[in-house]
């Protein structure tokens, strides 16, 4: 159902995508959106959503290095899983603070060359949100269909939905009767 950040790193050849944050388990880290926002458009939580794995180029000039921090500090608060950034200046590298900002911030930050086109990371990351959606979906459709032709209860159909989905499910009549519902169900009130 999801695609996860490690799933997007082991895409990109390992010496190009360079980590600057301390290690984490990227395998948990959900990708829901990419997006593309400049260092020095700030703030940026209202373009953003969660999710975000955000992309930003930057000229790698000395006194970008207050915008590095307060960019990482909006990009945690928005809910980002990642930032990639690149530099116009390849010599150039983000000042220990600001990596220790990101690290204290429990943001993931890469460098990417200066030569990857943010275009074709975002087509590609977002064609990998579609087919993980995509691969979901077809697996929730055919396991509700085993179900059927198994002859299995709406009971075995909303635990499966509910664990598939990792939310509290409910199947109801038009009227509101409820006919099966998942152990972690509260009624609305």
């Amino acid at each position: 159902m999801f695609f996860y950040l490690q799933d997007f790193l082991t895409k990109k050849s390992p010496q190009k995508v360079r980590l600057l944050t301390a290690p984490q388990d990227f395998s948990t880290l959900v990708i829901l959106s990419v997006s593309t926002q400049n260092i020095r458009e700030l703030p940026i939580q209202d373009f953003v959503p969660a999710g975000s794995l955000i992309l930003s180029a930057a000229m790698g000039e000395a006194e970008e290095e207050p915008l590095h921090r307060q960019f990482f500090k909006e990009a945690s608060a928005a809910g980002a899983a990642a930032v990639f950034v690149k530099f116009k200046d390849t010599d150039y590298h983000l000042s220990a603070e600001s990596v220790a900002c990101a690290d204290a911030l429990g943001l993931p930050v890469f460098e990417l060359p200066w030569d990857y086109r943010f275009a074709d990371i975002q087509q590609e990351v977002l064609n990998c949100i579609q087919s993980a959606r995509t691969r979901f979906t077809t697996d929730l459709q055919s396991f509700l269909l085993r179900l059927y032709f198994d002859a299995k209860t709406l009971q075995d159909a909303v635990d499966l939905v509910s664990r598939m989905l990792e939310v509290p499910c409910c199947i109801t009549l038009p009227d509101g009767t409820v006919l099966a519902k998942s152990a972690d169900y509260t009624q609305p009130q």
